[in-house]
């Protein structure tokens, strides 16, 4: 069985993830963390917006799912990251 290509939606979701973590661990924690929160509510709207077959990598679940899962995971992080103190 063949797997699916992961897609440029899920290639520009990992870009996002890595320049924030890059951000959170050579910058500003909060800034990056706020980063990394918006690049995941980026991929609530991605997943919201394209259809299965252009969506590849992120498409896990049904489409209500993931973005209800994307969207509380940027929920999150944004709350987690506006508490840190460093």
């Amino acid at each position: 069985m063949r797997r699916p290509p992961l897609g440029p939606a899920w290639s520009l979701l990992a870009a996002g993830a890595v320049c924030s973590i890059a951000v959170l661990v050579l910058g500003d924690v909060r800034t990056g963390g706020y980063l990394l929160a918006a690049t995941a509510a980026g991929g609530a709207l991605l997943r919201l917006a394209l259809p299965e077959r252009f969506a590849g990598g992120i498409v896990v679940r049904r489409r209500g799912t993931d973005v209800l899962m994307y969207g509380l995971l940027a929920v999150a992080l944004a709350t987690v990251f506006s508490l840190v103190r460093l």
